[in-house]
């Protein structure tokens, strides 16, 4: 069975987490400090769905948050994170989507987020993100607040 949400035959825990690699330019302020604009949570240029990463999946092949960042340089993009029941209460259908062949680390653990996302829907989802731990701006809100 297919929970609303998730891709064909995927049922997954709406407590897992979509993490998403925000560049610094896509930080702005706000009352509770620096966030990700709704631009973070665009569908790809090309039309095809936001690239992310499924946290579970991260850890199942024994990798961490944080290396999402590997390759980039340091300072230079953050790591976003969204719960996937919040992303399918807003429509959002999450789609494994491991990048073959692999061109950095985190590639078999990458998701594709399709939806229609509207600039409301974008800015809901811009709030309602946090910053993971160790690899978000100074003075955000972290995962947990």
């Amino acid at each position: 069975m297919t929970e609303p949400g998730g891709g064909p035959g995927q049922v997954l825990d709406p407590v897992d987490l979509i993490l998403r690699r925000v560049p610094r330019v896509w930080v702005v302020p706000s009352d509770e400090g620096p966030r990700a604009s709704s631009q973070a949570f665009n569908n790809d240029r090309d039309g095809g769905p936001m690239s992310g990463y499924l946290d579970s999946l991260l850890v199942q092949y024994g990798l961490t948050r944080g290396q999402i960042l590997d390759g980039h340089a340091p300072g230079e993009f953050f790591v976003a994170a969204l719960t996937v029941g919040f992303l399918q209460s807003e429509d959002q259908t999450i789609v494994p989507d491991p990048i073959v062949p692999t061109q950095h680390i985190c590639d078999p653990a990458h998701v594709g987020v399709a939806g229609n996302k509207a600039p409301g829907r974008r800015s809901r989802l811009a709030r309602a993100s946090r910053w993971v731990p160790g690899v978000g701006p100074e003075g955000g809100r972290v995962l947990g607040q």
